[in-house]
């Protein structure tokens, strides 16, 4: 990720991801999937820690 800060009043800051970051996207996007796929069960897991 880089940072930039610009010195105004307020302050602003500017975040971007880096291509390491974007190289997530794909595989970030496949866990989002499988978790959106199966979120009965996760619930129900969830319940018998709760």
């Amino acid at each position: 990720m880089t940072r930039r800060v610009e010195g105004a009043v307020p302050p602003r800051v500017h975040y971007r991801l880096t291509a390491l970051g974007r190289s997530l996207e794909v595989p970030l996007a496949a866990l989002r999937e499988r978790a959106e796929e199966h979120v009965a069960e996760i619930d129900a897991a969830a319940g018998r820690v709760d």
